[in-house]
């Protein structure tokens, strides 16, 4: 089970009380952190146990499950786990994701020539992803899994998407290269500090997540294009050298693995693709006509947030423990949220962030407002609640110190006094508050509800 990885880090003390040790990974040999990465990978394999038996099992894009892809940078790839958990918790059923560490196994070459420094700082990083995870992976909301198969990515394109697809799958991807050279910009300038020359490339949001890419990368001293940065500081880069320079096409590869990532994830799971980024959508639909599920599931993702949000003010773990507790609730409030999503988008062409507020704004905030008020007006009506039996009485008691509605030395009155008439009228009125969220959880907002007043209830 995936879960068993965490033991397997534990058990090489690279997992302490919920941190990654860097000093742990700043010891290990090379050939150690491979070894690792392997028992790691081994014990995600059986994929053909968790094969996909619903609409609401997905697998995650690699840049969505928090993997290096276009942004490096840990904090963004750490929120990135954030939010896939919470999506997970909130609306799937299961979610596939990519184990960051099955690259290293078999050793893969592009790690081998790393220095031992980088390699210990990826394997950092990742180690980080994984721990993040931990949550919701021995909860089963999220399953790590690695590739059982390894298939040449036009010949996974056409089992996957029928006969022909890995010729489209090229072209598409030279096309998609073509995009991204036309549509960025860029210059370079020398970094004294570390010897070594920083990229910086702009372009649309639809190519790139924060507006543009910043990296090092160190450039040949006999290439014309050093000695003009060498004269002038900094040189905005041509059409001609970003081409030669080659970082459209490594934009485009970066998209490609993602999608072949999912066809995939399909081919094992039968799972369905979970991404935050509309370029991955719309390669896909350059590949295959059939993307409905595709767009609800990346529409449902990226929206979710602005659905839902008081979500990220809540611990995972607390998460957890509704979601459990409230399954079936749970069931009825994501039937209402598709319902909801699918409607109004299918209105449409697109469904963008302004359809999701007003999707929030229009229909699920005064549905959880009526639900808030139906609460309330239970509170304004105890004074007046009809004669409760006495065995409601426990119940009830339960029920109203948990709310707050019987303070602390009334209660202890009702039970040292053993259910008289004194504690009877507390009890009584109490019991019309419990009746009201029982007849609530028929609401099929009523998870989303509870998940409200848990936010509301965080200390700041």
């Amino acid at each position: 089970m995936s879960s068993d990885i965490f033991e397997i880090l534990r058990g090489a003390d690279l997992l302490a009380k919920g941190q990654v040790s860097r000093d742990i990974v700043t010891s290990l040999s090379a050939p150690k952190i491979f070894d690792i990465a392997e028992a790691v990978a081994e014990a995600t394999l059986p994929v053909a146990s968790f094969k996909a038996t619903s609409s609401f099992r997905h697998s995650a894009s690699l840049s969505l499950a928090g993997g290096r892809g276009e942004c490096h940078y840990l904090g963004c790839r750490l929120q990135r786990v954030e939010e896939l958990a919470r999506f997970a918790l909130m609306y799937s059923d299961a979610t596939y994701v990519h184990n960051p560490l099955a690259s290293y196994a078999p050793r893969q070459p592009r790690f081998a020539s790393r220095n031992l420094d980088l390699l210990r700082e990826v394997f950092y990083d990742d180690l980080c992803v994984l721990e993040r995870f931990e949550p919701v992976v021995k909860s089963g909301h999220v399953i790590l899994f690695s590739p059982s198969k390894h298939f040449h990515r036009s010949c996974l394109a056409d089992a996957a998407l029928g006969a022909g697809a890995g010729e489209k799958l090229r072209r598409a991807q030279l096309r998609l290269a073509d995009e991204y050279l036309s549509r960025t910009k860029g210059s370079v300038r020398f970094l004294s500090s570390d010897k070594t020359h920083e990229f910086s490339l702009k372009g649309p949001a639809l190519y790139y997540d924060h507006g543009g890419l910043v990296f090092t990368r160190p450039l040949s001293p006999d290439s014309k294009l050093f000695k003009a940065v060498q004269q002038q500081g900094e040189v905005l880069l041509s059409r001609a050298a970003l081409r030669t320079l080659g970082f459209h096409e490594e934009l485009a590869a970066a998209v490609v693995a993602n999608v072949c990532n999912h066809l995939m994830m399909n081919y094992d799971l039968n799972s369905f693709f979970l991404t935050e980024k509309d370029i991955h959508i719309r390669f896909l639909q350059s590949l295959t006509q059939n993307t409905d599920i595709e767009k609800r599931n990346s529409v449902a993702f990226r929206n979710l947030t602005s659905i839902v949000p008081f979500v990220e003010d809540i611990p995972l773990k607390e998460l957890i423990k509704l979601r459990k507790r409230e399954q079936e609730s749970f069931i009825s409030y994501r039937a209402a949220l598709t319902q909801a999503i699918d409607a109004l988008r299918f209105q449409k062409s697109e469904f963008t962030e302004r359809d999701a507020r007003l999707l929030y704004s229009e229909v699920i905030a005064p549905r959880l407002a009526s639900l808030e008020l139906r609460i309330k007006s239970a509170k304004r009506d105890l004074i007046t609640s009809a004669y409760r039996p006495i065995v409601g009485w426990v119940g009830a008691m339960s029920f109203g110190i948990y709310s707050g509605l019987i303070p602390a030395q009334l209660a202890g009155l009702a039970t040292a006094v053993g259910f008289t008439q004194a504690a009877s009228n507390i009890l009584q009125k109490a019991m019309a508050l419990g009746d009201c969220e029982q007849q609530a959880r028929t609401n099929d907002l009523y998870f989303l509800w509870k998940v409200q007043r848990k936010a509301k209830k965080k200390p700041s």
